[in-house]
C-alpha cells in the first residue's frame, strides 16, 4: 500500500488553484510572459512545431501556405501568454534516496539534499530539442530554499519504517518518491533566459 507523507508549506503563499505541470509547454508559456525581448515573430515556428506537431508536418514543406498562417498562430500566442498568470504553481515528481536518520532533529535528510545548484530540467513535448531555433531547447527549475526539504519522522515510526524496507541480505531500499510544489519567481539570471529560479511552497513524500 503507498502511504503518504505530508510536510508543512516552506513560505506562506496565498491560495492557489491546482499546480500544474512541470512541462516545456507550461515553461514555454511562462517564458513568453517573463522574457522581455521575447519575439512572437521569431517564436511562432517553434510554437507551431511543439504545440502542434500534425499541423507543422502539413505546413513546414510550404512556406507560402506557412506565412498564411503565421498571423492567426501569432494572435493565439499572445492570447496565451496574456492569459498565463506568474502566480501558477509547478508540480515535480521525483524519486530521491535519504539517507540515515538524524535521532537529534526527528529526520531523514535527502542524500545530496537540494541545494543552490540543485535543479530540474524538462524538455519539448513532440519537437527534437535541437529543432528548435527561437525557444530555448530546454528549461531548467532551480530552488531558493530546497535545503530545507527532509523526511520528518518519529523514532518509533522511522525504525518500524527501515525495518520494513530491509530484504534478507539486510540492505535498505532508500528510496522514496518526492513530490514538490514550487513557484517561480523569476529567471535565474538576467543572462540566462532558460533558468528559473523558483520557491517550494510545499511537499510531500511517497513510499
Amino acid at each position: 500500500m503507498m502511504k503518504y507523507l505530508l510536510a508543512l508549506a516552506l513560505s506562506v503563499v496565498p491560495a492557489l488553484s491546482v499546480a500544474m505541470d512541470f512541462t516545456w509547454q507550461n515553461m514555454a508559456l511562462l517564458y513568453g510572459k517573463l522574457y522581455p525581448r521575447f519575439d512572437y515573430q521569431e517564436s511562432v515556428e517553434d510554437y507551431i512545431k511543439e504545440f502542434y506537431p500534425k499541423k507543422w508536418a502539413l505546413l513546414k514543406n510550404d512556406e507560402f501556405q506557412l506565412q498564411e498562417k503565421k498571423p492567426s498562430y501569432i494572435e493565439e500566442m499572445k492570447q496565451k501568454v496574456a492569459a498565463y498568470s506568474v502566480d501558477e504553481t509547478y508540480t515535480i515528481r521525483t524519486t530521491i534516496s535519504i539517507g540515515s536518520y538524524d535521532f537529534k532533529n526527528g529526520v531523514f535528510p535527502i542524500e545530496k539534499g537540494l541545494q543552490g545548484n540543485t535543479y530540474f530540467y524538462t524538455d519539448p513535448d513532440n519537437t527534437a530539442s535541437y529543432q528548435l531555433t527561437s525557444y530555448p531547447r530546454q528549461f531548467k527549475l532551480f530552488f531558493n530554499n530546497g535545503e530545507g526539504v527532509r523526511l520528518e519522522m518519529d523514532q518509533d515510526k522511522a525504525k518500524s519504517f527501515i525495518a520494513s524496507r530491509k530484504d534478507k541480505y539486510g540492505n535498505v531500499d532508500r528510496r522514496v518518491t518526492l513530490i514538490l510544489t514550487a513557484k517561480v519567481t523569476g529567471f535565474r539570471e538576467a543572462s540566462s533566459s532558460d533558468e528559473f529560479i523558483s520557491d517550494i511552497v510545499s511537499y510531500r513524500f511517497e513510499f
